[in-house]
């Protein structure tokens, strides 16, 4: 058993991650989690709000219906970076997604722990 910490997979080189979705259909990836089922990925998400308006935004954890969905969570005016997931988990090459109640103000930066087994 070991731990690993590991980037963002939607992410350049640990950089940001900008929002520039506003629905499921378009939504951003933010990690694809490891393949199978045997290792896990535990997520730590923050978000930075760069607006002058608060900014609602969601997560889809492995899908985007309503009980796949985290959010939307506000997030104020020149906030953040603000934790909006803690640890969760994420396995079999599911998709962490994001959409945002307006494009282009939500930065996501977060990291990885992989659990190998």
């Amino acid at each position: 058993m070991a731990f690993t910490p590991k980037l963002l997979s939607g992410c350049t080189q640990g950089k940001p991650i900008k929002v520039t979705s506003t629905t499921t259909g378009g939504a951003n990836t933010v990690h694809t989690a490891v393949a199978g089922t045997s290792n896990i990925d535990f997520i730590d998400v923050y978000a930075t709000n760069n607006s002058a308006s608060s900014v609602d935004i969601s997560l889809g954890w492995g899908g985007v219906t309503v009980d796949e969905t985290l959010g939307p969570v506000s997030i104020a005016a020149n906030a953040g970076p603000v934790k909006i997931a803690d640890k969760f988990p994420l396995q079999n090459g599911l998709v962490l997604s994001a959409w945002a109640s307006v494009a282009d103000d939500i930065l996501l930066t977060g990291r990885v722990t992989g659990y190998t087994t």
